[in-house]
This record gives structure tokens, sequence and C-alpha cells, in this order.
């Protein structure tokens, strides 16, 4: 397949998730831009099958024939996919049908006849909505089954946004290894996927995994607006692996225009409380002087944007297991190690948590130092640690390489 075949295929892949977030959005509105969203979601997610699989298809329809479905059901059965998937594919074909041009059109501009005229608010009802918006997710959901073994870089965060030459790059914050040590290890866990460091604007849909090697600190451009972190949440929620190496994610962004390390570590938390700690009698009334800010996990972006809190306090050394299950999914990832520095980890109060391995904390219960947390088709791998020993980094790039297998054979 040509680089430029596979260039189009990525670009309809931006396009077909990026369609997708905007059409579950309006569509919580009822807005009619949802069901054009949706259409668009189904059109570039099917031409970004065809253009990985080289299957022909008539570029002057925007919606897919049952013969291009036929030939596509064909060509993953010869490529090994699983016959679940090539069976979603033909049981799509009575749902292609019914998206035609015409259709297409009548939702952006109704119908304009003198003696017939309609705005598309008028034509579609509030239960077409999910029924489009399901045919779209379906459609996305296929789209990930190929494109997800389709992607072949490992990014790790270099520190950089768009590395002009005027950024102040990141540092580690929890976490003791740079960039350049997550390269060369990475590069021995035989995942036969091509390693680079990138800037944070370089994040996209090519690659399997991003690495954030800086533990609790992320770079960021805009500490107001929080652009690199919506392009990682984007960039999970379509289909990506982002491993954060140590302590609680997302909890610092580091402002790479500032020049002062102190200053540029920007705690990110919109929920604060504020104790006075020094007051002054004035008018018979205790007046405030100094105060001390504390920061609630509810603020953060974790539970903001993610819906999770990690444990709390200090730093816990903790003994480490694994069930039969987690073993088999992930193989023994214990056998070279019997504690970790537990730190602001997720805990068995998560829901939907993959964990690859567990602890138990008395005022918590069950914990869990590396572990996975879903987000739409892609994960958030979080090892809640506080790494100090080269056998602590031995795990976390164990882990690492047991998950990334893991979710391409599921």
């Amino acid at each position: 397949m040509s680089n430029r075949k596979v260039d189009l295929a990525r670009w309809y892949v931006s396009r077909a998730y990026s369609e997708i977030r905007h059409a579950r959005r309006y569509a919580r509105l009822f807005q009619v831009k949802a069901l054009i969203h949706a259409c668009e979601a189904i059109e570039f997610s099917t031409k970004a099958i065809c253009n990985f699989l080289d299957v022909e298809y008539d570029r002057k329809r925007h919606f897919l024939d049952s013969k291009a479905m036929v030939q596509l059901a064909e060509k993953m059965t010869a490529e090994g996919f699983s016959n679940d998937v090539t069976e979603k594919v033909l049981r799509t074909i009575p749902i292609v049908l019914g998206y035609t041009n015409e259709l297409r059109e009548v939702m952006r501009y109704g119908v304009d006849k003198e003696r017939a005229l309609a705005s598309p608010e008028m034509l579609f009802e509030r239960n077409y909505f999910d029924t489009i918006l399901g045919h779209a997710n379906l459609f996305c959901n296929l789209l990930h089954d190929v494109e997800i073994t389709r992607r072949k870089r490992i990014g790790v965060l270099n520190g950089y946004v768009t590395g002009n030459g005027n950024e102040n790059p990141c540092k580690p914050f929890i976490a003791g290894k740079g960039p350049a040590y997550w390269i060369k290890h990475l590069s021995q866990c035989d995942l036969d996927l091509n390693l680079s460091e990138i800037c944070a604007c370089e994040i996209s849909n090519q690659f399997a995994l991003i690495v954030n090697p800086f533990g609790e600190n992320y770079p960021e451009i805009d500490v107001e607006r929080r652009v690199v972190f919506q392009q990682i949440k984007d960039y999970i929620e379509d289909g990506g692996i982002y491993v954060n190496c140590a302590g609680y994610p997302f909890f610092y962004a580091w402002d790479v225009s500032v020049r002062d390390d102190k200053k540029a570590q920007v705690p990110i938390c919109e929920d604060k409380i504020a104790f006075p700690i020094k007051s002054a009698l004035k008018t018979n009334y205790p007046q405030p002087l100094r105060f001390h800010l504390l920061m609630q996990w509810t603020g953060t972006l974790l539970y903001k944007e993610f819906r999770v809190m990690p444990t709390g306090g200090k730093a816990t050394k903790v003994k480490i297991f694994q069930t039969n299950k987690d073993k088999e999914n992930f193989g023994n990832l214990t056998k070279n190690l019997e504690e970790v520095i537990e730190f602001r980890a997720l805990h068995e109060k998560v829901k939907e948590i993959v964990p690859l391995i567990r602890a138990r904390r008395k005022e918590f219960g069950e914990v869990y130092p590396i572990c996975a947390l879903p987000v739409d088709r892609g994960y958030l791998l979080l090892a809640g640690m506080s790494p100090t020993e080269e056998a602590d980094y031995g795990l976390i790039l164990d882990a690492v390489n047991a998950f990334y297998r893991w979710v391409v054979k599921s």
C-alpha cells in the first residue's frame, strides 16, 4: 500500500473520530448538527477502512454500497480478522444502504421546494437521533478494530509543545527518568513499533502508545485553555494508550512559556478551600491575614474529565500481587518484585478499572499501583507509584509491554 493511501486513511480516521465527538455533543441538545456530524462519521470511518485494506469504492458517493462492504468483509477475512469482526461488517450492509447522498443533503438543507418547504428540524424527530448516533458509533468501532493494528509508532513526550526553540521543557515530578531512558528501554521490549521522542503538538492517531515520562507534570502551552490536555484526551478517546509513568496524572501543567521552573509548574485544581492560618482582632472580629490553600481531588483534571479519584496521603510501601486472571491477561509481572511505593493510585471503588498490579491499603481496600482506565476507545495507563529503584521502572516497562499486547490481542 502506498504511503499516500496510508496518509489519506489516517486523515479519514481523524475526521471520523472528530465528527463522532461533535455528534455526541450536539445530540444531547437534539440539534440537527448532530445528524450531519454522525453522517460524516459514518462516511469517513468506512472510507478509512477501505483505504487501510486497499478496497476500491465509488468516490462519487459519500456512502459505500453493498459491493464495497462485501469486499471489505472478504479482505478482513483474508487478513486474519476474527469472524466476529467480519460478521459485524456484513451486518452493517442494510444500515449502509439506508444512507444516501440525498439523505445527507436533506439533513443539511431540508426541503427547498416552492410548495414543500421544510427545515431539517421539522423532518427529523428526536428518536432518529439515537438511531443515527448508534450507527455512527458502530462504524467508528469497526474502524478502531482495523486501525489500532496499523498504529506502528510509540511516542515519548520530550517536554516541548512545539519545539520552536523558545520553550522551557517540562521536567519530571515524582518520576525520576527522562525521555531518553524510556526510549532506550522500550526499544528492548520487542513491540515491533517505531520509537521516537515527540513534541506534544505531534500527538496523533499514528501512535499506538504515548508515554509521558514526567509523572505528575505534563507540558502545556496554554494553562487557561489547556489545549495540550485536550489533545491528549482526544488521543485517548480515539483509541490511543496514554502512559503516565508515576503519580497522579495531569495534576500539574508545565507552562513551557515560563522560564522560571518554580513558576512553570502550575497545579490544575478548580476546587480549593482557603484556611486562615494567621488572624488579627479588629473591631471585635477576627480578621484573617494569611491563608493556606487546600486543593481538593474533585477539582483536578483527572476527576473533572475522567471522574476518578486516587488514594491520598503519603507515599506508602505496599506488597503487590496479581490474581490468576491478571496473570492470564498480562503474564506474571510480580515475579521479580514484591513491594513498590504506592502513591496516588486508583482503588477498588473506581469502576471499570483494568488492574495489572494490585496491593492492599487498610484505609482504601484494594489499590492498583498499575492499572488501566478505559476511556471511550482508548486507555489511560497509570502507574500510581513513586518509582525509585531500577526494578520499579522495570515493572512499569513490563506492564506497558504486556498491556499493549493484550489490547491488540483483544
